[in-house]
């Protein structure tokens, strides 16, 4: 079965937009990495939260976008 051109060529284009969002909210994603990396071995549904809430607001800001 041939994959669909179309559709790949969609998906690409949207890990391309989401890859660009995260790049631009460097901050943002280094204060989750950080909370995930201090507590890797107690991590736990919830825990940082706070710090993901602000990343993902952060590119969805930046793709105009909200999911």
């Amino acid at each position: 079965m041939k994959p669909n051109t179309t559709n790949l060529q969609a998906y690409r284009k949207g890990v391309s937009n989401l890859a660009s969002g995260v790049a631009q909210c460097k901050e943002q994603s280094l204060l989750y990495g950080k909370c995930i990396n201090e507590n890797y071995y107690q991590v736990s549904k919830g825990l940082c939260s706070k710090e993901f809430e602000l990343f993902k607001n952060c590119v969805q800001t930046k793709l105009k976008k909200k999911w």
